[in-house]
């Protein structure tokens, strides 16, 4: 078999994913890629297989190349060493040996340098001398101020009074490529994990280039290093008065809360309440927020874990999160209330099923949204039969069936308890009482051969794959019938899809 292997990093993570897809076969799977302190989530893998089975490259996927094996055990075994080997050359230990003599280290500070010396001084100042190591970040032109020159006396290390053994200079050739900047920090990271592990490490961006600050900013959010800002007196819009500045903590965790709040959106974008919930549930784990942010990430993990339950038909426990979605989710509460209480045997959840269907089409799972479909056309018949005639479609009483198919359905029942909802089934009976929902099914023969193009998906009774162009075909014919048949007998479907991105309005969240 031919194996393909994408290596996709995860979002805001070090933590990458493998990836094994046979090149002429349908057969798909993930290998962790796990960097150290870091936990990973098996809806995150999921996510990411059905994008690239559905012929979707995340971003920043690399292709490893395409290997050949004698068989699947052959492969699983070739990739998790492929995981393995890949976790130790980017998170294992050095090969190249520290001669450093070992200093006792609790704080490790970085520094970017340019601009005036004072404040960086000041930051180095007031760290504890004995117990703090200091890496100067430098474009060319800026080492000067750390290793010094006739011109520049004394250099910030002899200024500060810092011993030659606790600190370090790291030159960024191009200061202005954030790119190759954030990519340098993580090389510093893994160097910093084998001298001094458990350090704490300390970001301060006071200093340097616009693109050395920003870049220090994103690695430190990525990272989960502590960002501090030397802040003082200002004289005027452009400077601080000297000597007024101190090394001041900010808030990384709400600068992370933004980045991952974009990720929120593009998922709910994607109706994939799901992975939304996973996202919200793990800033609630890892990051120390204000009480207003943990608040409002609080209500949002309520509404989207209440959307991800409507998604799979579990109105009960969707009622939980609606509930405290405050004025806009309480617009949704009547149909869902419906919903709860009948459990889909509904026109409401006739209707339901076709919003479902839309959104596993946006999604590119046309099989998923196919079978929707289909339930959704067999519960429009149960419906009906039930509402019109008082018949269960699984149980019905067989003196009100038609001697037509009486025989049918006596026949069918001796073989199990209950009868399986065969929906072609339940609309010839309905068409035998003369029912106009039966009558207009009788008179769209496409729309039977959609039902029963429904029933061979690889996800019901056949092995059939489904296309955009193909499901489109199917949505047409059986959307278009279900919307007839509603109109025919005058009853009104729920149309509105369910929320996305606008949820993180709702909790004031919007990024």
């Amino acid at each position: 078999m031919k194996v393909r292997f994408l290596l996709i990093r995860l979002p805001f993570q070090r933590s990458m994913l493998l990836v094994a897809q046979e090149v002429e076969g349908q057969w798909i799977g993930a290998y962790p890629v796990l960097a150290p302190g870091e936990v990973f989530y098996d809806d995150q893998a999921l996510q990411i297989v059905r994008e690239i089975d559905a012929g979707r490259l995340p971003g920043g996927a690399q292709e490893m190349g395409v290997f050949e094996f004698p068989d699947l055990d052959a492969m699983q075994e070739a990739a998790r060493a492929f995981a393995q080997d890949l976790k130790e050359s980017f998170w294992g230990e050095e090969t190249e040996l520290d001669t450093t003599e070992p200093i006792q280290v609790d704080t490790v500070m970085l520094l970017t340098v340019g601009g005036s010396p004072e404040p960086l001084i000041h930051a180095v100042q007031h760290l504890p001398p004995d117990r703090s190591f200091v890496c100067f970040i430098c474009s060319p032109e800026s080492r000067v101020l750390v290793e010094g020159d006739e011109a520049t006396d004394p250099s910030i290390p002899k200024a500060a009074r810092l011993e030659s053994s606790r600190y370090e200079v790291t030159i960024w050739k191009d200061p202005d490529d954030l790119t190759q900047c954030v990519a340098s920090l993580f090389a510093l990271q893994r160097r910093i994990r084998k001298r001094f592990p458990g350090a704490r490490v300390v970001a301060n961006y006071t200093g340097g280039t616009k693109t050395m600050s920003a870049a220090l900013v994103i690695g430190a959010v990525l990272l989960g290093w502590e960002l501090q800002l030397n802040v003082g007196v200002r004289q005027d819009l452009r400077q601080v008065l000297a000597g007024t500045d101190v090394p001041t903590r900010v808030a990384a965790d709400d600068v992370l809360l933004h980045l991952q709040l974009q990720l929120v959106r593009e998922v709910l974008d994607r109706f994939d309440y799901g992975a939304a919930a996973a996202i919200v549930r793990e800033l609630l784990h890892t990051l120390s927020l204000g009480g207003t942010h943990r608040a409002q990430l609080l209500r949002l993990y309520q509404i989207v874990k209440g959307l991800a339950d409507w998604d799979r038909c579990r109105y009960r426990q969707a009622l939980t999160g609606f509930r405290m979605a405050g004025e806009q989710g309480s617009a949704w509460l009547p149909l869902l209330n419906r919903l709860a209480e009948q459990q889909m045997m509904s026109w409401e959840g006739v209707g339901d099923l076709l919003l479902n269907a839309r959104r596993r089409a946006h999604q590119g799972r046309y099989e998923e949204a196919a079978v929707r479909l289909y339930r959704a056309m067999t519960l429009l018949a149960a419906v009906q039969l039930r509402e019109a005639h008082g018949l269960e479609a699984g149980d019905p009483d067989l003196e009100r069936v038609p001697a037509s198919l009486r025989s049918l359905f006596a026949l069918r029942r001796s073989e199990t308890d209950r009868l399986p909802l065969d929906p072609i089934i339940t609309y010839r009976l309905l068409e035998e009482l003369g029912d106009p929902v039966g009558a207009l099914f009788a008179r769209r023969p496409a729309v039977r051969k959609a039902l029963e193009a429904c029933q061979q998906s690889c996800l019901l009774e056949g092995d059939r794959t489904l296309d955009a162009s193909a499901y489109e075909t199917l949505r047409s014919r059986l959307e278009g019938f279900v919307r007839e048949a509603a109109q025919r007998i005058e009853v009104r479907l729920p149309t509105r899809q369910l929320p996305g991105a606008e949820v993180l309005e709702w909790v004031e969240l919007a990024p």
